[in-house]
């Protein structure tokens, strides 16, 4: 059985997700598993720069940062926060940094057997596009 998809419900208009899900790759880039269009770099410890090969419109938010590891106990008290969008230019994509933090809020890097999903936000039309 296919699961039909269904319209997003929002008090803001033209809203779309854009899914990422990432490998770990300790201190070098991770793996893009899953996401058109999005390029994943390791800008410094603990952070991961999701840059957006097309503007994807206005940023509204990044949620459901999800954790996975084949040890999931390992990931215990991890959490991660995006920082600021940086909007597109001539010369560079659009942009959102995640900073990730293990369970003794130090920030860290995630290792080969560990993913996180992440769900970014953008308004295509509608007020302030």
């Amino acid at each position: 059985m296919a699961i039909q998809a269904t319209e997003q419900k929002t008090d803001l208009s033209a809203v779309v997700d854009k899914v990422v899900r990432i490998k770990g790759n300790g201190t070098g880039n991770p793996t893009v598993e899953k996401g058109v269009g999005v390029t994943v770099t390791r800008s410094a410890l603990g952070v991961l720069t999701y840059a957006f090969k097309d503007n994807p419109g206005n940023f509204v938010c990044a949620e459901a940062p999800n954790f996975e590891s084949s040890t999931p106990s390992s990931l215990a008290g991890w959490s991660a926060v995006a920082n600021n969008f940086v909007a597109p230019t001539a010369t560079t994509p659009a942009s959102v940094a995640v900073s990730i933090f293990n369970s003794t809020f130090a920030a860290t890097d995630l290792s080969a057997t560990q993913w996180i999903t992440v769900v970014f936000k953008f308004q295509w039309a509608g007020a302030g596009v």
